[in-house]
């Protein structure tokens, strides 16, 4: 799950950039998770981006 202030952050954010959290933060979990935590950020990225898409 994205942590919440990163929410208020999106519009900053590439997905490129968006990816090298997920990697930076799931490497230090021991890094066995890195696809599936990639999976989940960028399903949310895209969740996030359609929902504010929907509100213009």
């Amino acid at each position: 799950m994205l942590d919440f202030d990163i929410y208020g952050k999106l519009e900053n954010l590439s997905v490129v950039n968006l990816c090298c959290y997920a990697l930076k933060r799931t490497c230090s979990n021991g890094g066995n998770m890195i696809l599936s935590n990639l999976h989940l950020m960028l399903s949310e990225l895209y969740l996030v981006l359609n929902a504010r898409s929907r509100k213009l």
